[in-house]
């Protein structure tokens, strides 16, 4: 019998590198003991979070007989039996919203497996909400970031997703004991042999390395953009999505200087979004702990040389409109 990994997220952990990648060496993974099931043309396995949410861009035709119960009687009949490793990702399995899955009833659809792991990867909060912020800009039109950071402070949401990683626990718990679920950190694992692709195939027990598979292009892997080019595309285009030279068209201009870092926040917003979210991340720890004595939430991260939100000057203003006019007269 098959023993199955169950990758659920977080968003904006390398999610989208990951899957693409392992979706690019099914074969080379399958001869080592790990099987990444391909469904249908997607990279990643969302399709199978159907019975408990309406997924977005799958049509109902792709499910196939039965819909999504049946899609869920054929992957668990097709790979239940086999030897080896099952990995499944599919971020949309942490969604606090819109629909949310049943865990208790996943884990009775999983029991035919031998052994069963949920995998969750945590990031820090500031990191996470200004990622989740600049993936909508890029894909559809977004909130203002003021509103967007007011929303997700009164209610500890981000776009249908809790920033307290403690809540997804709380969610697992529903259906899986404490000694079943994993959580990783992001700072920690992408610092690691081989980055997030590397902890991932050491916690399937895989000899291959990182640098044995093909990489995803980065092209295919929501690799964020700087973030107040983006803040300043979706300011200039509003109410129209961003044109797709524009944000290339800022960055290019250099206007905050050679990649210096850049932050939504001031920062004002960053310390108290921190301080909110530190008692709670201390919550989860003493959670998770006495299974991973080593987990810990990495705390947030701030370069000496950040330039945030409120700190913009006219100086910037000048090399964005010479790098805007610079564009025109091409």
């Amino acid at each position: 019998m098959a023993d199955l990994i169950l990758h659920i997220g977080a968003h904006k952990t390398a999610t989208s590198f990951l899957q693409r990648t392992l979706s690019l060496n099914r074969g080379l993974l399958a001869r080592h003991g790990l099987i990444y099931p391909k469904i249908r043309h997607y990279p990643a396995h969302h399709i199978l979070a159907g019975p408990w949410i309406d997924v977005d861009g799958v049509p109902p035709a792709h499910y196939g007989p039965g819909g999504p119960d049946g899609l869920w009687r054929r992957f668990v009949d097709d790979h239940a039996g086999l030897r080896g490793t099952v990995l499944l990702s599919a971020e949309v399995f942490s969604r606090a919203e819109t629909g949310r899955v049943d865990m208790a009833d996943l884990a009775r659809r999983l029991d035919p497996f031998d052994s069963v792991r949920v995998v969750y990867t945590v990031r820090q909060q500031p990191a996470f909400l200004q990622s989740i912020w600049l993936q909508r800009a890029r894909s559809a039109p977004v909130p203002p970031w003021s509103a967007f950071y007011r929303k997700a402070m009164d209610t500890g949401l981000a776009s249908g997703l809790w920033l307290d990683h403690g809540r997804v626990w709380d969610l697992l718990r529903q259906g899986f004991p404490p000694d079943r679920i994993t959580f990783l950190d992001y700072d920690t694992i992408r610092r690691e042999s081989g980055g997030v692709l590397g902890a991932f195939l050491r916690l399937a027990g895989v000899s291959l390395t990182a640098e044995d598979l093909k990489p995803a292009p980065p092209a295919q892997s929501n690799i964020s953009a700087d973030p107040l080019c983006v803040l300043i595309a979706t300011r200039m285009a509003e109410p129209n999505p961003i044109p797709d030279d524009l944000i290339a068209t800022l960055a290019a201009a250099r206007p905050f200087g050679p990649d210096r870092p850049t932050s939504l926040f001031t920062r004002a917003e960053h310390d108290a979004l921190t301080a909110a979210h530190a008692p709670l991340n201390e919550a989860l720890e003493a959670r998770v702990q006495p299974q991973q004595p080593d987990f810990a939430v990495s705390p947030p991260a701030v370069p000496g040389d950040i330039l945030w939100r409120d700190e913009l000057d006219s100086r910037h203003w000048v090399r964005i409109a010479r790098g805007l006019l610079d564009r025109e007269g091409r």
